[in-house]
This record gives C-alpha cells, sequence and structure tokens, in this order.
C-alpha cells in the first residue's frame, strides 16, 4: 500500500471531516478556515494522484462490499484514471480559491455555520462523484451536489427584498426560497430519470461497476438491443439527469434563478461543482457507447452522440442570445455557463459521431472544462465584488470607476477574454478544437451555430464590461458598507485564477497537444481501436481564421453598438421592428419558461381548489374526524360497560375463558 491507494478516499473525505468541523466550531473565522483548510488537503491528495495521468494507469481502489439479491458485488471503490485525475484536481483547486474568496465575502452575512458546512459538503460531494468506481456510489455524490446546491441557492431563505433577484420592474422578481425551490425540482426530475436509466442498464448487464460496465457491454448491449427501442430509451433517461443538473436544454431553466444565492455559491455551482457533473458522467461514459456503436455495431448507440450534440448546440446557442439582453449581472454570467457547457457537450458528440474526431472532440472538451473553471469563477468573484462595491445587482444602473478598482477591471477584463475566446487567452485554443471536431465529423450545423454563438459571446460580454466599468463612474456604497480599497482577500483568488487563465493561453497550444496525448492514453484503454487517424481540419488554419473573424466583426458591432453609440441603441432597438421582436424573445428567454410555467406550474395550481375541496376535505373528515370518532365512540361503550361490581367483572372474565375453551376446541 503506498500513498496512493489512500490519496482517492482523503480527496473527498477530508471536506466531509471539515464539514463536520465547521458546525462545532463557534467562531465564524474558524469555520472559515477548517473549511478552506480540509478543501486544500483535497488538492494536496489530488496533486499526489497526478503521476499517475503519464503513466496512462487506471487504479480501482475497493473497500468493502454491497451485495445484491442479482448480479456482481458492489464495491465501495474509488477509480483512479486520467479522467478523474483532472477533474478532483479541477475541482479541489478551484474550490479552494472560492473558499479563500468567501472568507471576505461572507464575513458579514448571517446564517455562516450553514454556509461554510455546505460549502464543504457541496465540494466533498462532487469529488466523491468524480472518483466513484460505480453507479451507485456516483448517485449518492450526485444527489448530495443537488441536495447541498438546493440548501445554498436558498440561503437568503428569509426572502428579504434586497436578496430579490429578477426585474427590474416592471419584471417581475423571485425570491431566493422559490429560486432554490425550481432548482431543485428540475433537477430532481433529472435525477429519477437518471436513476431509472441506471436501473434500466443494470437489468440487462447485472452490475453497477463502470470498468465492468465497459468491459462487458459487448454482451449485455446485444442482449438489450434484441427490444428495439431500448437502449434508445436507457440514453434518453440518462441524459434527462445530465440535462437538469448541467442545465442543459430543455431543463436549463433552473440556472438564471441559482443566482439568488451569494456570490461564492455562484461560483462553486458555475465553476467547479454541479454544472460540470452532467460533463463528467458524459465523457466517463462515451467510451462505453463508442464501442458499442463502432465496434459492436449496434445503431443504436449512436443516438448517445447525436443527443449530446444536440442539447450542447442548442443550448449554447439560446442561452447566448439571452444573455445579450440580460441586465442582472450574475445571470449573465449564468446564461454563459450554460453556454460554455454546450460547447463541451459538442464536442463530446462530435468526438462520437466520427472517428476522425475522436481524440480532438473529446481532449477539446476537457480542456474547455479547464479553461471554463479558472475563467468562470474568476468572473463570478469579480462579480461578486461589483455587486459589494456597487450595492446594485444590475449592470446598468451602478458602475464601477476603473481607475479605483484596477485590479478588478483588469482581471476581469483577462477572463473575458478568455470566455470570448480571443487569442492567446485559454478559451480560445479550447472552443477551436471543439469546433474543429464538430466540422471533422461532418457536422456543419454544429460548426455553424458554434461560430454563431462565438460571435454573440463577444457581443454579450462586451456589453457587460462597457457597464460595469465606466471611467466617469463613482464607487457607490453598497448597502451601508464603504469600500474603497480593493481587499487582498477579495483580489487575491480572482488574480489567481484569471493569472493561470492567461498562463495556459499563452501555453495554449503546449496544452492542446498535451491534453490529445493524455486523453489518447486514456481512450487507447477503453476503445477497441488500434489507429486514431487525425482529420483535415484539427490541424487546419481554417478554424482559428474563422473564429478571429467572427470575434473581429462581433468587437467592431459591440464598440459601435455598445460605446460609441451608447445613448441611441435602445432607441434603435424601438424604432427596428425586427429588433424589437428579438429583444423581446431574448428577454422572455425563448418563452421556455414560461411555456414550462404554463404546462406544469399554473395547470397544477388551477386544479389545486377542486382537489382541496373534494380530495383533501374527505381525507380530512375521514382521517381527522371519522378515525378518533370511531376510538372515542368505542371508548364510551367500553366504560359504559365497567360497572365497577366484582360479580360483573368476573363474569366478563368467565365469558371470556368460555370463548377461548370453544375456539380451542374447535381449532
Amino acid at each position: 500500500m503506498n500513498i496512493t491507494d489512500f490519496a482517492p478516499w482523503i480527496c473527498w473525505i477530508s471536506p466531509l471531516i471539515g464539514a463536520l468541523l465547521t458546525l462545532l466550531s463557534r467562531d465564524n473565522t474558524v469555520k472559515g478556515v477548517a473549511a478552506s483548510s480540509s478543501v486544500l488537503v483535497s488538492w494536496i491528495s489530488a496533486l499526489l494522484m497526478v503521476p499517475m495521468v503519464s503513466t496512462n494507469q487506471a487504479l480501482n481502489v475497493k473497500s468493502g462490499w454491497i451485495y445484491l439479491p442479482e448480479g456482481e458485488p458492489t464495491s465501495l471503490g474509488m477509480l483512479v484514471d486520467s479522467l478523474s485525475i483532472i477533474m478532483v484536481n479541477i475541482v479541489s483547486f478551484v474550490s479552494f480559491l472560492i473558499l479563500v474568496y468567501s472568507t471576505w465575502y461572507m464575513r458579514r452575512e448571517d446564517g455562516q455555520t450553514r454556509f461554510w458546512a455546505l460549502m464543504s459538503l457541496f465540494t466533498s460531494s462532487m469529488l466523491l462523484l468524480v472518483l466513484a468506481d460505480n453507479f451507485i456510489l456516483f448517485f449518492i455524490g450526485w444527489k448530495m451536489v443537488g441536495l447541498c446546491s438546493f440548501a445554498l441557492i436558498g440561503h437568503y431563505y428569509r426572502d428579504e427584498e434586497r436578496y430579490w433577484i429578477g426585474g427590474p420592474p416592471p419584471s417581475p422578481f423571485q425570491k431566493p426560497s422559490t429560486c432554490a425551490l425550481k432548482a431543485l425540482l428540475v433537477t430532481s426530475f433529472g435525477d429519477v430519470a437518471m436513476l431509472s436509466g441506471i436501473i434500466l442498464i443494470f437489468v440487462y448487464s447485472k452490475t453497477f461497476n463502470f470498468v465492468t460496465l465497459l468491459n462487458s457491454s459487448p454482451e449485455w448491449m446485444l442482449k438489450m438491443a434484441q427490444s428495439p427501442g431500448l437502449i434508445l430509451a436507457s440514453i434518453i433517461l440518462l441524459l434527462l439527469g445530465v440535462a437538469g443538473k448541467s442545465a442543459q436544454f430543455p431543463l436549463h431553466i433552473w440556472l438564471p434563478e441559482a443566482m439568488a444565492g451569494p456570490a461564492p455559491v455562484s461560483a462553486l455551482i458555475h465553476a467547479a461543482t454541479m454544472v460540470k457533473a452532467g460533463v463528467y458522467i458524459v465523457a466517463r461514459l462515451f467510451p462505453l457507447y463508442y464501442n458499442t456503436y463502432w465496434i459492436v455495431g449496434i445503431q443504436e448507440a449512436r443516438f448517445f452522440f447525436q443527443i449530446v450534440a444536440f442539447l450542447g448546440v442548442a443550448t449554447a446557442f439560446l442561452t447566448a442570445t439571452e444573455a445579450v439582453t440580460a441586465l442582472e449581472i450574475k445571470k449573465i454570467l449564468a446564461y454563459s455557463t450554460m453556454s460554455q457547457i454546450g460547447y463541451m457537450m459538442m464536442g463530446l458528440g462530435a468526438a462520437g459521431l466520427s472517428q476522425e474526431a475522436t481524440i480532438a472532440g473529446y481532449s477539446g472538451s476537457m480542456l474547455h472544462l479547464l479553461s471554463h473553471a479558472l475563467f468562470k469563477a474568476a468572473l463570478f468573484m469579480s462579480a461578486g465584488a461589483v455587486i459589494h462595491l456597487t450595492g446594485s445587482i444590475y449592470i446598468h444602473e451602478k458602475s464601477l470607476d476603473k481607475r479605483r478598482t484596477r485590479l478588478i477591471w483588469f482581471f476581469t477584463w483577462v477572463s473575458v477574454l478568455s470566455l470570448i475566446g480571443v487569442p492567446p487567452f485559454s478559451g480560445f485554443w479550447s472552443k477551436d478544437e471543439v469546433l474543429a471536431a464538430c466540422l471533422e465529423s461532418g457536422q456543419i450545423l454544429l460548426f455553424s451555430l458554434g461560430l454563431l454563438t462565438a460571435f454573440v459571446t463577444c457581443l454579450y460580454s462586451i456589453r457587460m464590461m462597457y457597464h460595469v466599468f465606466r471611467v466617469d463612474a463613482k464607487v457607490h456604497d453598497g448597502g451601508g458598507h464603504t469600500h474603497s480599497e480593493e481587499e487582498p482577500v477579495m483580489v487575491a483568488p480572482i488574480g489567481v485564477l484569471s493569472g493561470l487563465s492567461l498562463i495556459i493561453g499563452i501555453l495554449g497550444y503546449w496544452f492542446k497537444n498535451l491534453f490529445k496525448e493524455i486523453f489518447h492514453g486514456f481512450l487507447s484503454m477503453s476503445l477497441r481501436l488500434e489507429t486514431y487517424p487525425r482529420g483535415e481540419w484539427v490541424e487546419s488554419t481554417l478554424i482559428p481564421l474563422s473564429s478571429i473573424s467572427v470575434i473581429a466583426i462581433a468587437s467592431v458591432a459591440s464598440y459601435f453598438y455598445y460605446v460609441k453609440y451608447r445613448a441611441d441603441y435602445v432607441n434603435l432597438i424601438v424604432r427596428n421592428p425586427i429588433l424589437e421582436k428579438l429583444h423581446k424573445v431574448f428577454w422572455n428567454r425563448w418563452y421556455i419558461d414560461k411555456f414550462y410555467e404554463s404546462v406544469f406550474v399554473r395547470s397544477i395550481l388551477s386544479v389545486r381548489s377542486g382537489i382541496q375541496g373534494k380530495l383533501e376535505t374527505s381525507m380530512d373528515v375521514l382521517l381527522n374526524i371519522g378515525v378518533p370518532g370511531i376510538f372515542s365512540r368505542m371508548s364510551q361503550i367500553l366504560r359504559s360497560m365497567q360497572t365497577g361490581l366484582l360479580s360483573v367483572n368476573m363474569l366478563y372474565v368467565l365469558i371470556f375463558l368460555a370463548v377461548m375453551m370453544i375456539f380451542l376446541l374447535v381449532g
């Protein structure tokens, strides 16, 4: 036994212990230190596993068994391979910096015991999810992530007006408790579907273990294929869970309202945990369906990649357009997260649709996951600083003077340029790999919509930056707190993340090839293919030239539209019927949220009075009046029979004994 055998366990158990320590401590500073330190231990444990990446080893560390009536016993085990090692390093490192930032952000907030315990448990659950070697342990982490997000989104559960999101008037506001409930309901719907898919797979495979599922896939997949539509059904069920957790179309509606929580919660959900869980499980199941389609030859397995690609491109484009009209800074970033997760899904989908695009699509998606984790965590922490400094959640109401917040301004711009995909920032390399995979797999529609999404991303990013940072603006007092200087604890984590994003971008070509080599080795152990041909588009200059051209056009359009003619661009929308209609559609989020509200929420509420009047009232009368009435009447009868006379009581005893004797004799 060596340290590598214990590192996976320490990695997810340490934040769990940190959560318990925060409950035992009375001092808020100690709570923050305990939570941050426990996640730091996780990161160190994750770093100890990094040497295994270069050796292409896969270690399945098991402890204990869960015996099932049928099938293989399920181990309490950790699966350590290139995919899980990269994921746990991203999760633990970014979570650690977010928790350090939280010590500044939450210092004057109420409910810190609850906050620190849940943040630690949130991180622990995500790490367990990533390291689990079977569906049972994975799903435990999956559900715990959802429950922690529900509690953290509803951190301000008292629904004080200053914590409402939405608006501005006449647009409606949403209360934190309602937002948390919405997130729980939508993601739970996906969770139930995913659990159904897992059980369906177990019925045929007789195992929950990921490695065994892959190795035995030719046998049990052929059994499933004998019932047409069954493989497709399992794929849809699994991907409904993915769509719910990663906020992908059509279950993406909960994430904008998740901004009701504190900024560190938003950063953790978007950058390190929760929404990345869906991308991870798609990447984990990728070899299973790849072998089934390309090697075993079951055509139905192709739907896995087609649906993933469709969900990704639909979400990427739809949510990017919604960000163009959004006024809340955190909601703009939320739409951006859904859009960028869509890019990752596009890459994984394209990777499975063509053997030539396999390595580029898979490694590009994982590189974009890393890049997004860095710049999006920095952007959300910057947004939290902006809200604290200005006292407003809207980009158009109050702005920061960039001369007084130079560091925040600079670090935010670095992260925004990475988000846009400007060379040499990190987002440029990862997005181009995804686009190259789409083109190489022959998915012209994916490629075209990916470029169009990059155009829209540039528009809303520059619009946000122009409104937030103004030379002629003043630093406003945010709710009674004056912040005239940038505090080190606030700025340092933002600087580290944006700095790493820039460094990865400068070394982007090397990082791109490194990820290709890592995942070439990883997939070589999983996919039954001897060679992985590289397509001509992967190394072509067409992709970077296309993306740079699109970004350049969008930048010029943004400058004239939002900066040079800033006083007239609102009037321009009003005067142009087409722009006005598009603005209305984007502002109303393509009416998808309103559709769900009409079909599900209002329809349920409409039958509430009838159900309450007929069903609930009848049940209330039956259970709360009828049943107690029966026992009350029986009690009265028994009391009337109790005369208190010894002779009468003896008669009752004799009657009872006689009845018992008769039963015994008859028996």
